[in-house]
């Protein structure tokens, strides 16, 4: 795996990113109107310049603003945001399961089985059923 140094900063209303470790005579900067672009874009320019696929490529971030390096808090910020998001595609996975689950267990199993399998209350249940499609499940009496 090839790794790069790229240092981003701010210019004229654009996001400028320069990158250093390219091969002997090969410039690599790109400038971009949005941060959330910087990170994508950086990679496919070092792909593109050094005949690589982007997975390929390691890259050493640094950020500065104005005289400042904001590297950490960038880098901390970013990783945050990268847990919500596995959080948010977990979520929904787990949200798509468990209709699925609704949909099958809601005609053998009561809403209150339901909702103690589950974790939720059998009201929820009720409402997941309906958002399942799922018609003529059992009443909520335990079973």
């Amino acid at each position: 795996m090839s790794q790069y140094s790229v240092t981003v900063t701010r210019e004229d209303g654009m996001w400028t990113a320069v990158v250093d470790g390219l091969p002997r005579g090969v410039i690599g900067a790109i400038d971009v109107a949005r941060f959330a672009d910087v990170r994508h874009d950086v990679r496919e320019l070092i792909a593109d310049l050094t005949d690589s696929h982007p997975v390929e490529i390691e890259v050493e971030w640094r950020y500065l603003v104005g005289n400042r390096d904001v590297s950490n808090e960038v880098r901390r910020y970013l990783d945050a945001e990268e847990d919500v998001r596995r959080l948010t595609m977990a979520t929904g996975v787990r949200n798509e399961e468990r209709l699925n689950v609704v949909r099958e267990l809601a005609g053998p199993l009561s809403q209150r089985t339901l909702a103690d399998m589950l974790g939720v209350s059998h009201q929820r249940v009720n409402q997941l059923a309906k958002a399942a499609g799922v018609t003529g499940h059992r009443a909520a009496a335990a079973s």
